[in-house]
């Protein structure tokens, strides 16, 4: 008696598993879906995001005024002495917390770069200047004798990258008492005066008192170089904006009043002197009112190939419609639980994984086959995105909810294809829970798994492809960067590899694991042989597991058709909660366990009639309507003499006109017996094949559970 409860419990626990990767699925398939919706219909992401360029020698240089107030005065005094306007602030490669000044130009990056350009006193000096006329500022920086330098942050992320449609530079009194920060970038921009977009140039000047500044704590984990820096008090920003920059040369910067950021993540500034407003964009994310590009008004333009309005509906479609067919069948099995609980019946939690498999499996199809049709296209555009963002190269959001949802179903449909090609079963929750924490840590895992040198491979592809496709308007102009092509060869099939890392290991150590289970299993049959197990038929009483129903004479041909159909029958290997429950016989019945039924689709409806589950939709349109709008069969199911309650493998017209919508919420699955069929019966069914009196089965008689 121990022994069977404990062995129940186990079964719940499996079926409760089996239920949470099913919940788990769900959950995947409607964040895709959400994911695609905002793709194809140019929602915005929730996160705004922002470029990650940082200025780190500057921290430093900070640091050390702060410690060292004497040493960064001396410094500006020689400058002014020499009349050196700009001072080139280089990091110290052997000491993290230290920087020297470099003469000229930058020597970091292997010296001078043809982007240095923006940071040559002929071409920063006007541009600072025009921005600081703009401010209505008093500073001039051709002062003789000098009044405010110049610095530069050497190894700005910006110049690293050689990304010349960005600027950023400092501007200090010789007096070392106030330093202003001014950061620009080249953008578009929809005027109101004109309703037409303008290319712009944005700028950003924050102004603080050095004497503020001051050492905190250590910094916090995740938020390195800030060298424990503290402000006390707040910095006073101003914003500008140039209209037709970089075309034009020697443009007006104009001061604005920030009015904030739109839904659309795009800078809402306003021309203080005119009242005009400034919708200013960049450009990144998804496409808005476009078949070929990506817009979502961060930094630029991702032109792509072929047609990624199609390929995101053929995605969405493929994930959305199956999506619906297992949040049905959750559905039924809530209620079919709700009723075996609110009757009096033992609680019975349906087993959902069988059906869900079957969809999972269609799916499986229709996403490889929409995959080959867009020529991966959602895997590649995934893998750009990916990437780019793990450098802090292009924020953008990505389909990682759709490929999370896809590639979850390739991997149960490999685990099931596995474990069947092995006749072993696994329950679906081992790999829905390995694939889980594989997708949540896939950076660590693509970084750990992969080499170094890979590592430094794929940094300098990136790189460069990140940066290509800036457009070059003069030698003397910041350059405008509104379009990204891609190419045939964009991504690499090796990054792309690279990138799947995460899913492959998972596919392998799953495969390995399978194997390593077969083998203990043969290990085990070896040692200690299982005794030989025959079905004899002729007995009276005897169980036979599935796989021997269809060998057996006295089970009835439509009874073997439509509840243990060959092709998508009863799971005996591959991904199952349990293992089916044999079929108990006696002299002129077999017993057939509710759980048999359910996971071969079949429900009760009013305990009378037990009809496919998926033709309850248009049960509940016959019934409503009061038409016969659908055609429905059915099998009856009855109490015999015995008190039994026998079902009859044969399909009859499901009688409409003794339901009601009463009857649409009276869903159950209970365990039946089909009587046997003598050997020239067996071709054409059971015995008992009409009821003349149905009797509604008493919940104090219900039938006996079976399990293995």
């Amino acid at each position: 008696m121990v022994m069977v409860r404990l062995r129940a419990v186990f079964y719940s626990l499996l079926v409760l598993g089996s239920f949470a990767s099913v919940l788990i699925v769900v959950v995947y398939d409607i964040t895709g879906v959400v994911s695609v919706i905002e793709a194809l219909f140019g929602l915005d992401n929730t996160q705004i995001v922002t470029s990650e360029y940082d200025a780190y020698t500057m921290l430093r240089y900070i640091t050390t005024y702060i410690g060292n107030p004497a040493r960064t005065l001396s410094e500006v005094q020689a400058a002014v002495a020499a009349t050196q306007r700009i001072l080139y602030v280089e990091p110290n490669l052997t000491d993290a917390t230290d920087y020297f000044i470099a003469a000229g130009n930058c020597s970091s990056l292997g010296g001078y770069q043809d982007t240095d350009v923006l940071y040559a006193d002929w071409y920063m000096l006007p541009l600072l200047q025009r921005i600081l006329v703009g401010m209505n500022s008093t500073i001039d920086l051709f002062a003789t004798p000098m009044t405010h330098v110049v610095l530069v942050d050497c190894d700005y992320t910006g110049r690293h990258l050689q990304d010349t449609s960005v600027f950023k530079a400092f501007i200090m009194d010789t007096h070392v008492t106030k330093m202003s920060s001014v950061a620009m970038v080249t953008m578009n921009g929809l005027r109101s005066s004109t309703k037409l977009e303008a290319q712009v140039g944005p700028a950003i000047v924050s102004q603080a008192v050095l004497a503020s500044f001051g050492l905190g704590p250590p910094d916090p984990p995740g938020v390195p170089w800030l060298f424990g820096l503290t402000y006390a008090g707040t910095t006073a920003y101003r914003t500008l904006v140039s209209f037709n920059f970089p075309y034009e040369k020697d443009t007006t910067f104009h001061d604005t009043y920030d009015d904030g950021i739109l839904p659309t993540n795009q800078w809402n500034w306003r021309v203080k002197a005119t009242n005009e407003t400034v919708v200013i964009n960049g450009y990144t994310g998804y496409y808005r009112g476009s078949t070929t590009q990506q817009a979502n008004y961060i930094r630029y333009l991702l032109a792509m190939t072929g047609n990624p309005i199609r390929d995101f509906t053929v995605d969405g479609l493929v994930i959305m419609t199956l999506g619906i067919r297992i949040g049905f069948t959750i559905l039924v099995a809530l209620v079919v639980s709700v009723n075996s609980f609110m009757q009096g019946r033992e609680y019975y939690l349906p087993d959902i994984f069988p059906t869900i498999k079957r969809h999972i499996q269609i799916r499986s199809v229709l996403l490889l086959l929409a995959f080959c049709g867009d020529q991966f296209w959602a895997i590649q555009e995934w893998v750009i995105t990916k990437t780019l963002g793990r450098y802090n190269l292009m924020p953008m959001f990505v389909l990682g909810n759709g490929i999370r949802s896809d590639f979850l179903v390739l991997f149960l449909i490999w685990t099931d294809a596995i474990a069947s090609l092995l006749h072993v079963g696994i329950t679906p929750l081992i790999p829905t829970v390995v694939y889980t924490l594989c997708f949540t840590h896939s950076d660590m895992l693509v970084l750990g798994l992969t080499s170094a040198d890979l590592e430094a491979q794929a940094k300098v592809y990136l790189n460069n492809f990140y940066i290509r496709n800036l457009i070059t308007f003069s030698p003397t102009s910041m350059n405008f960067w509104t379009r990204f092509q891609l190419t045939p060869e964009d991504p690499p099939k090796w990054l792309v590899a690279r990138e799947l890392t995460w899913f492959f290991a998972p596919c392998i150590g799953m495969t390995i694991l399978l194997v390593l289970y077969k083998l203990l299993l043969l290990l085990h049959d070896f040692i200690q042989p299982p005794p030989a197990s025959t079905v004899a038929s002729n007995n009276e009483v005897f169980d036979a597991p599935a796989t021997a129903m269809a060998s057996l004479t006295c089970v009835p041909k439509n009874f073997l058709d439509n509840f243990l159909p060959s092709e998508d029958g009863l799971p005996t290997r591959g991904l199952l909660t349990h293992a089916p429950p044999t079929f108990p016989f006696t002299k002129d019945a077999f017993q057939v366990h509710k759980s048999i039924l359910w996971n071969a689709g079949w429900v009760f409806l009013d305990d009378q009639y037990l009809v496919w589950a998926d033709d309850l939709p248009n049960v509940t349109l016959n019934v409503l309507s009061g038409v016969s709008v659908t055609k429905v069969y059915c099998c009856i199911v009855a109490r015999d003499d015995s008190n039994r309650l026998v079902l009859t493998p044969e399909f009859v017209p499901l009688p409409l006109w003794k339901l009601s919508w009463k009857s649409l919420f009276h869903l159950h699955v209970l365990t039946v017996s089909v009587l046997r069929s003598s050997p020239d019966q067996h071709d054409t069914g059971s015995r008992l094949s009409s009821v003349t009196k149905i009797k509604v089965p008493p919940t104090s008689t219900r039938s006996k559970v079976y399990a293995t």
